[in-house]
């Protein structure tokens, strides 16, 4: 299997499962993810994450998707050096649990 990002990481997953690195098209599930298990103070949309991002910017960040089949994503997970608001340890990850 192809290993997008070089990690190794793609073969030590479940068959039909594939990570790869985000893309913008994957923010709306991204944040439907972190919302079914943010607290209600961190709900956020998909425009407040693009903005953040955009007043944030991490250009060192590893941000990736772990999709299922049909393409769906069931995880999440990133880690950055913080940006501009840099706090030690800033990184987060999100599976979906729901099954």
């Amino acid at each position: 299997m192809m290993d997008p990002v070089g990690l190794g990481a793609d073969d030590a997953l479940p068959e039909g499962l594939a990570l790869r690195p985000r893309v913008d098209a994957d923010v709306e599930a991204v944040v439907e993810l972190w919302n079914r298990h943010a607290p209600p103070t961190e709900v956020q949309t998909a425009a407040g994450f693009r903005r953040w991002e955009a007043v944030n910017p991490m250009p060192n960040r590893l941000d990736l998707v772990v999709t299922g089949p049909g393409g769906a994503l069931v995880a999440q997970a990133n880690v950055g050096d913080g940006g501009v608001w840099a706090q030690a340890g800033n990184n987060s990850a999100r599976r979906d649990t729901s099954d």
